[in-house]
């Protein structure tokens, strides 16, 4: 593995939150371990971006879903010695990511080989000590959010009307941390049809106009993938609508 920047390890930790998934699955009477990132094949030079850089892992389209590639790490000697070296689960603030990274540690420091032998974690749970505050302090946030941008932002654009979004599931504190972040004014709205789900979205020219700061930021981390070529979309159709005429457009 080469040497990874401090901007990739963020961005890493935040497009995991977003997008990533460690299972332990049972083969035979044994864990088997497993990393998947599943996306699709116009995002097919981010898979082979993070493989690079890892240099670990294979990419291969899904038998069901032809438009899907996935990128798989499945060796548990290259995730135990050089995945979760990298990967401090204190830097995981999804409940789902967090607890699986939380499990792996726990099958490492016991020595836990049998599948009937996994603790059985509740995926749900509150990440324990998380708040608003500290996920703010963490020194490697804003790459963080870039990666997390990387998996969970949207953009949009409608006749005069424009925006962004972020949606989560059951994470709350991620959303609160990401408008304060941001400084935004816009509210977080909860879907009360199953109250988990939360989105945080704008239109106003000021949050836009944030939006555009954050993602642009020099010396940071930066989109890497398809959300880039949206990202960079988006900003030439505002410049095409007169509500936002005005704004200081950064291309990346």
């Amino acid at each position: 593995m080469k040497k990874l920047t401090p901007e990739f390890i963020g961005w890493f930790h935040g497009f995991l939150d977003g997008d990533g998934y460690l299972g332990h699955t049972r083969n035979t009477k044994f864990i088997k371990w497993e990393i998947n990132f599943n996306l699709s094949n116009r995002d097919k030079d981010l898979l082979y971006l993070m493989k690079e850089s890892l240099n670990i892992g294979n990419i291969s389209e899904l038998k069901t879903q032809k438009d899907i590639k996935r990128y798989r790490i499945s060796s548990a000697k290259e995730i135990k010695n050089k995945i979760l070296p990298i990967i401090d689960k204190d830097n995981l603030f999804t409940k789902h990511i967090y607890w699986q990274f939380k499990q792996a540690h726990i099958l490492i420091e016991n020595n836990i080989k049998l599948f009937d032998e996994k603790p059985l974690l509740d995926m749900d749970a509150d990440i324990p000590n998380l708040t608003k505050e500290r996920i703010l302090q963490n020194p490697n946030f804003h790459n963080w959010l870039i990666g997390f941008f990387e998996a969970e932002l949207a953009f949009y654009v409608s006749g005069n009307r424009a925006g962004w979004s972020v949606t989560q599931t059951n994470n709350p504190l991620v959303l609160e941390a990401i408008k304060e972040y941001m400084n935004v004014n816009a509210k977080i709205l909860i879907d009360h049809r199953n109250g988990t789900n939360q989105r945080l979205s704008s239109e106003s020219i000021k949050d836009v106009q944030k939006k555009i700061n954050i993602i642009s930021s020099s010396n940071k981390a930066k989109l890497l993938g398809y959300k880039k070529l949206q990202y960079n979309k988006w900003c030439f159709n505002l410049s095409n609508i007169p509500k936002y005429k005005n704004l200081n457009i950064q291309y990346l």
